[in-house]
């Protein structure tokens, strides 16, 4: 699978003695595909859709919640702008392993 750029994902944990989010992030690289029209069934409605495909055989820590952004950010916890994860789908079997990361 062909890559285009590297993505940072942040998996929200639970720091259940301080009452706060906790945030892990990984760094892979990816391929990345954004939209912005989607087609609904009263025509185009406008949403920044993100798909990104990681490439592997290896288990990622992943949750719907978890915030993801193209490029590679070192910080302790999600920047405003980054996108959120709506779903995924492990897809490491077949010819072409990868893990199939949808946001908004």
């Amino acid at each position: 699978m062909t890559t285009n750029g590297s993505i940072t994902i942040w998996h929200r944990g639970w720091d259940g003695a301080r009452g706060v989010d906790t945030y892990s992030h990984a760094i892979y690289a990816a391929h990345w595909y954004q939209h912005t029209l989607t087609s609904v069934q009263t025509g185009l409605a406008y949403a920044n859709e993100v798909k990104v495909r990681i490439p592997g055989t290896m288990a990622i820590d992943i949750a719907v919640g978890d915030r993801i952004i193209r490029g590679e950010v070192n910080t302790s916890s999600p920047p405003n702008i980054a996108s959120t994860i709506i779903g995924y789908s492990d897809n490491r079997r077949g010819l072409n392993p990868h893990w199939l990361v949808m946001a908004k």
